[in-house]
């Protein structure tokens, strides 16, 4: 009798347990939860970590860690929880305390939920009676020691479904900073809730490992920050990237300079970037709209016949920086002078510390008549606050493109101009006039004339 009296209570409090970020409270003491909903009333599942206060309750302190983006109320109740009283807002990580005595609930409800995960844990100390006789000798669970006053949280790691000894931390992300000569990095368990920082001036390619591998098991957030130059998110294998929350998979994504994202593992094992600093993420042309490719959106500006090439398979490079988020898919051009047994490419390239990767182009098109020519190549979408690459190359030196620029000389030609800006690579050369996948961003020279870039008309 007695062990069927024992196996009832476990399973009582199971199910308080099951509970405890649903829609009742619980006696457990101390209790957390991982928060990844909104709601008014806690009736959303993970929305709400609910304690039921015990009668000698006197103090409870509230810690909020992880990496989020959220709103969570403070809410204590004196008639066991009938009616809530809001007694403080947070949004953001810390430790705050409240008095309890002669309450009967307190609970933390998340009321406006974005992105990441709000980890959540509430303990509530008890009024003592006065002391009595000492009991048998024993000893303390291995505990943190310092700093004092600074409550901290459990974060013993299980090895090989075994559990180890008792781990304490801090609650709160830590911001580690890759090394300034570093050009990759893989990210390991020990970023999950922290974040990474680059600080190479040439950027860096950042590597996620695939989802439900190792510890990349959901819930998994890492915080990004862009302090160097402009770098890549790359998967590792299987798992793909949304750049942005509503864009579809990819296999890598932009980083742009001073940026600073979250990255979130989905319960498809694949993973979410999204912006949460000072890069915005306001769109330009992405959907039932035209642009011209470096000119911005909706452009009124001159177009001319163009230049040709001063060698053919070396090809025309001009930087430009992109302000905002544009996809790049359904493109036309248009040829004024043929080549008629010639051929050309234009494409677009990002860039990444000092190399220039090919993202979209129009492959090898012939130059045989003159005319409009327009093409369907895979769509990319240009990251905002990152800096590009407009490129065409021809395996002649007669053909003509609609340009843009063509006055650009008068530039380049400049003392002061900005080296690898605008000009010709004579070293990644193209192959029958295709552009080639990638560049050095240094073989790039500024040139004095024959500066014409293809007029690039994007649909959406």
């Amino acid at each position: 009798m007695k062990h069927i009296l024992l196996t009832i209570i476990c399973l009582f409090g199971l199910v308080l347990s099951a509970f405890s970020q649903g829609q009742q409270g619980t006696f457990t003491n101390p209790q957390g939860g991982n928060l990844i909903a909104s709601s008014t009333d806690c009736s959303v599942v993970f929305s709400c970590v609910w304690m039921k206060l015990p009668f000698n309750a006197n103090t409870s302190a509230i810690t909020l860690a992880g990496i989020f983006s959220a709103t969570a109320l403070v809410e204590e109740s004196g008639n066991n929880g009938v009616t809530f009283t809001i007694v403080a807002t947070l949004s953001s990580v810390g430790l705050t305390t409240y008095a309890t005595n002669g309450l009967t609930d307190i609970r933390v409800r998340v009321s406006a939920f974005t992105s990441g995960q709000v980890s959540v844990t509430i303990s509530t100390g008890v009024n003592t009676g006065p002391q009595g006789p000492p009991g048998p000798a024993g000893g303390l669970p291995n505990g943190p020691t310092t700093p004092n006053t600074r409550a901290q949280v459990l974060t013993s790691t299980p090895t090989g479904g075994v559990a180890g000894p008792l781990v304490y931390s801090l609650p709160g992300a830590t911001i580690t900073d890759r090394a300034s000569g570093e050009s990759s990095y893989t990210f390991g368990c020990t970023d999950i809730g922290n974040y990474s920082r680059v600080t190479n001036a040439s950027g860096e390619t950042l590597t996620i490992p695939d989802g439900n591998t190792g510890c990349f098991v959901p819930p998994v957030s890492i915080g990004i920050i862009v302090q160097g130059g402009a770098s890549t998110l790359q998967r590792q294998t299987a798992s793909q990237i949304r750049c942005t929350p509503n864009g579809a998979l990819a296999n890598t994504c932009a980083l742009a300079a001073g940026g600073q994202y979250i990255l979130v593992e989905d319960s498809g094992f694949n993973y979410t970037l999204s912006v949460s600093g000072d890069v915005s993420s306001a769109a330009g042309c992405t959907s039932g709209c035209n642009y011209v490719l470096g000119l911005g959106d909706n452009p009124a500006n001159r177009a001319d016949p163009g230049d040709n090439l001063i060698t053919a398979n070396q090809g025309l490079y001009m930087r430009f920086f992109n302000p905002l988020s544009r996809k790049l898919g359904n493109a036309c051009i248009f040829i004024t002078t043929l080549s008629a047994a010639g051929h050309a490419d234009v494409g677009l390239y990002s860039i990444t510390g000092g190399t220039g990767t090919l993202r979209w182009h129009t492959g090898s098109f012939s130059t045989a008549a003159t005319g409009e020519q327009c093409f369907t190549p895979a769509a990319y979408t240009l990251a905002a606050g990152a800096s590009f690459y407009i490129s065409w190359c021809a395996d002649n030196t007669t053909v003509l493109l609609l340009s843009y620029g063509s006055g650009a000389e008068q530039i380049n030609a400049g003392a002061g101009t900005p080296a690898n800006t605008w000009g010709v690579d004579a070293t990644d050369t193209c192959t029958v006039g295709v552009l080639p996948a990638t560049i050095t961003i240094t073989n790039i020279a500024n040139q004095s004339s024959r500066t014409a870039v293809p007029y690039v008309y994007a649909s959406n």
